[in-house]
């Protein structure tokens, strides 16, 4: 019984170490594209699971996993932040960059 007890407890912490590198690609990608104080204002850095900031839809399945994040129309003018590349279940990043 401890055993399951522990296991539980094992996947719990790993959902928030899962989010708070997601978190941190997220708010990097923020800064990167010099987002305004008046944009993204709940992008935290500090919330454990950015699946609750606007912009952001994860997974139906697995509530902690980004999976889409759409950023149109709010005239960003910086460029995409490398540690993009850490969300590896991101299926869709639109962020109208270039689209002028």
């Amino acid at each position: 019984m401890e055993l399951v007890f522990t296991v539980l407890i094992l996947a719990c912490l790993q959902s928030f170490v899962f989010s708070d590198f997601q978190g941190d690609a997220l708010f990097a990608l923020k800064t990167s594209l010099k987002a305004s104080h008046d944009q993204l204002t709940d992008w935290n850095p500090s919330q454990v699971n950015p699946c609750t900031w606007s912009n952001v839809q994860c997974d139906n399945n697995n509530s902690s996993v980004v999976q889409h994040v759409t950023l149109s129309s709010m005239g960003f003018t910086g460029t995409l932040s490398p540690k993009i590349g850490t969300l590896k279940s991101l299926l869709t990043l639109f962020t109208g960059l270039g689209s002028e």
